[in-house]
């Protein structure tokens, strides 16, 4: 049953960021561009800092980067 919790939490986190950025879009950001822009720009700074964890992983050096290019190949 622990899985039904994790399967009602992920629904409530997609609809909120959902509305979150219905609000965003239409109230704060001059257009979608820019919004996908600020999204894409801080994903990349969030991966940036996340990567010397990776580098330090027990997995293997092929295996880190196979999933930083699956990252940055599906946007």
């Amino acid at each position: 049953m622990e899985w039904m919790l994790f399967a009602v939490a992920s629904s409530f986190t997609f609809a909120l960021v959902s509305v979150l950025d219905k609000l965003l879009i239409s109230n704060h950001v001059a257009n979608s561009r820019v919004f996908v822009a600020t999204v894409g720009i801080a994903q990349i700074l969030l991966g940036l800092f996340a990567l010397p964890f990776a580098l330090g992983s027990p997995y293997p050096i092929t295996a880190v980067i196979i999933a930083l290019l699956s990252g940055v190949f599906s946007g």
